[in-house]
């Protein structure tokens, strides 16, 4: 398996850039702005305990939704 939680310490990150998840431990020099992060760069997250990375995912991934959602209805009855 890749990615994702996984039991035993093993932990990654969801980078939006990339939509996808990196361990931790090769995370790059990107910013996250979220209120987890609060603009710092993503690496700071390999320090992080696993309750922060795991906040950091589903705050990334509701804020993408919430996007998407957005982008959606505003194109309800429009031209995708």
């Amino acid at each position: 398996m890749r990615g994702g939680w996984r039991r035993g310490g093993a932990r990654s990150a969801f980078v939006v850039e990339r939509l996808e998840f990196v361990p931790v431990e090769r995370l790059g020099e990107g910013t996250c702005g979220c209120s987890t992060c609060h603009g710092r760069p993503l690496r700071h997250l390999a320090g992080a305990e696993e309750l922060q990375v795991n906040t950091h995912n589903a705050k990334v991934l509701h804020g993408l939704h919430n996007r998407l959602v957005r982008a959606t209805h505003g194109n309800a009855g429009g031209t995708p």
